[in-house]
């Protein structure tokens, strides 16, 4: 019989070889295969819970490809005997008889059948387990009257429609995360970033979601400026027990701008002992801020400990593919007829918040729903001026490669044929094999993160048209976002040529001196 140790390497072989054609992230390399027998495969190495969520919704397939080509006599291989767990056991003999409890991943037990695996398929019989505790629906106060009601939901915010980019992907998964193991997955759960980085649609999407899910459930929904007011009316009146039983009550507790509260020690502590309460009854937590916990100023010590026992995300501030994204989206839901051409001018000249472009775009709707003129970069000119940032500095944002075009496009092509052993003919060709279309995708991102040409102008260099090289973007950019080594790939490429231009100005600049 073959030997643990060997099978494990076998498997890590494969999965290797597997992931040099699959778009899926460098971090499944190290997925460590713990135990293999006939019905039940158990993997560990998994880095977060995210990453579980991650792997059930997009890597399960291949896995399972790499189990069948393995070790078939362990099969048929299903979500059901198939179980991860976050971080691995040091030692040997506790592998192979307990995995233990895994932050509601996965709790495998040999000598306790009934509760031997939450399998993934049974993922969904863990929030019929929830229920009792989570979505049935907790008693609420008769005296609701007595201070300010939570404000309600705001249903235009759907986590689907949320525009995830590079440096919000995490915060977003997390999210979906939240909505499928609530109270279990990370709790409390916070979500920081700078005014309009989207932390709030991300906030009432959960709430939106979970209620959609279970339409009993009590949802509060309030911002840190309403607790405090409500706390200070409370206490004037003599009514904190009614103010505690309608916040310790909910089943799903969502506070936005958490920052307002730092003034104030007695409202910290009576947050705190809201959130422990509803943490010990595995109520779900989710919180806004501006700022990570750690670098609120006044924040309590015992607060900022319990908040960042949980989950604490940075949301990041949309990239400038993000913000075309966001722009082209909110267009097509009210109705404007924007071209891609414009969204990507607007997104590389108005600084600023999401919420500015949105009112921008606002802006230019009106002219063409209201006076009927067609929308242009023209017209964008003259009427966001007062939004626009200057030219200079439009281009120290972009960062673009200077030279002709002729210049540009003989150093791009120099460098991508180089580092995928493709020629120039291979990346405008109509070829699709693996190399090939690597190296046609990655040109593709260069030129439009390094130079100013416009989708039109590429097409023609590449042969194709505007709509075609539009498209190749998009399929870049989801790629980059579960591709972690495609999209370290490119970010080096970018950075090696930004760098060769940077050193030939020094060289040019010494050659003028000596001149």
């Amino acid at each position: 019989m073959e030997s643990k140790s060997s099978l494990r390497d076998r498997f890590n072989k494969v999965l290797l070889r597997k992931l040099e054609t699959h778009s899926a992230p460098s971090w499944l390399a190290n997925l460590k295969l713990l135990k293999a027998e006939l019905g039940q495969i158990v993997f560990g190495e998994i880095p977060h819970k995210a990453y579980w969520f991650d792997i059930k919704r997009n890597h399960f397939s291949m896995i399972v490809d790499v189990l069948e080509e393995v070790c078939p006599q362990f099969g048929p291989f299903s979500r059901k005997n198939v179980l991860f767990h976050e971080g691995l056991d040091t030692k040997e003999d506790q592998q192979s008889t307990k995995v233990q409890k895994t932050s509601g991943i996965a709790e495998l037990k040999s000598d306790d059948k009934k509760s031997e695996s939450h399998p993934l398929k049974e993922v969904p019989q863990q929030k019929n387990q929830q229920r009792s505790s989570f979505s049935g629906v907790s008693k609420r106060t008769d005296e609701k009257n007595l201070i300010g009601m939570n404000q309600e939901l705001d249903f235009e915010f759907k986590l689907e429609s949320f525009v995830a980019g590079e440096r919000n992907q995490l915060a977003a998964r997390a999210c979906h995360a939240v909505t499928e193991m609530p109270g279990h997955a990370f709790n409390p759960f916070l979500i920081h970033g700078v005014p309009g980085s989207g932390k709030t649609h991300l906030l009432k999407g959960v709430g939106r979601e979970l209620k959609q899910r279970h339409p009993g459930l009590n949802v509060v929904f309030l911002t840190a400026e309403q607790f405090l007011n409500e706390f200070i009316q409370s206490i004037r009146g003599q009514k904190m027990e009614n103010f505690r039983g309608i916040y310790r009550n909910a089943d799903l507790f969502l506070l936005d701008d958490l920052d307002l509260l730092a003034s104030g020690t007695q409202v910290q502590n009576e947050l705190l002992h809201t959130l422990n309460h509803l943490r010990q009854q595995k109520k779900q937590i989710v919180i806004t801020s501006r700022n990570a916990p750690s670098n609120i100023s006044k924040l309590t010590e015992v607060l900022c400990n319990r908040l960042e026992s949980g989950l604490v995300i940075d949301v990041g501030v949309p990239d400038s593919h993000t913000r075309i994204e966001i722009l082209v989206s909110k267009a097509q839901e009210k109705g404007i007829p924007l071209t891609y051409d414009l969204a990507e001018f607007m997104a590389n000249h108005i600084s600023g918040s999401v919420g500015r472009l949105e009112g921008a775009l606002t802006r230019l709707g009106v002219h063409a729903t209201l006076l009927n003129e067609p929308l242009s970069i023209e017209l964008a000119r003259l009427n966001l001026k007062d939004l626009l940032i200057k030219h200079a500095e439009s281009m120290e944002h972009q960062q673009p490669l200077r030279g002709s075009q002729d210049q540009l496009k003989e150093r791009i092509f120099l460098r991508v044929c180089s580092h995928f052993q493709v020629t120039e003919q291979d990346i405008c060709s109509k070829r699709r094999d693996q190399r090939v279309l690597k190296a046609r995708q990655a040109t593709i991102y260069l030129f439009r993160e390094l130079t100013l040409m416009s989708l039109s102008e590429m097409g023609r260099m590449f042969g194709r048209t505007h709509s075609t090289i539009h498209s190749s973007l998009m399929k870049v950019y989801e790629r980059m976002k579960s591709d972690e080594f495609f999209r370290r790939q490119l970010h080096q490429l970018r950075d090696e040529l930004k760098e060769m231009e940077v050193s030939s100005t020094e060289q040019q600049f010494q050659l003028d001196q000596q001149i």
